[in-house]
């Protein structure tokens, strides 16, 4: 999600916990999983591992580290395998929406929020949500895999704020 500050990303990209009211990233998990519950019936097992992470200041940071000290230095590489990705974040096997909607609950106490002109507790940073899929069908011997990536944007402060006039 992109936009100016205080426009809604952070709500659009995570929303809240009614699931009435899911932003884009517990609304795509909840579809992937349903999908890989029902594709079993055709024998496929699906391995479904996340992890969640902010780029504040130009520095990555784990948003799911969870042990005492200081965490690893994250950098970033290619693999063969899956592509662009960060060396050594926290990943979780997920299998289940509660344990999604609690990663994401961690995930938002440690984000880098400050105040701004338009915004008293803006997030500062970009967050990637990122989850790693493999699948498996061994009647077919085929396995599958791939990664989505959901990206919300820092809020843009150069555009006049909503409603504050600046011609038309």
């Amino acid at each position: 999600a992109y936009g100016q500050t205080g426009s809604g990303k952070t709500h659009t990209m995570q929303g809240s916990n009614d699931p009435d009211s899911w932003g884009l990233i517990p609304r795509s998990l909840r579809k992937i999983l349903r999908e890989s519950e029902s594709m079993r019936r055709d024998g496929w097992a699906w391995t479904l591992r996340a992890s969640f992470l902010e780029v504040y200041n130009e520095q990555l940071r784990d948003l799911l580290y969870g042990e005492a000290g200081d965490p690893p230095k994250l950098t970033i590489m290619h693999d063969d395998a899956w592509g662009t990705v960060v060396n050594n974040v926290s990943t979780y096997e997920v299998t289940s929406m509660e344990q999604i909607n609690l990663l994401m609950a961690k995930a938002a106490k440690q984000r880098a929020v400050g105040y701004t002109d338009m915004n008293a507790a803006s997030s500062r940073s970009h967050s990637i949500f990122a989850l790693y899929l493999t699948g498996v069908n061994e009647a077919l011997g085929s396995e599958l895999h791939g990664a989505l990536h959901l990206v919300d944007l820092a809020g843009s402060e150069r555009l006049p704020p909503p409603g504050g006039g600046g011609g038309g």
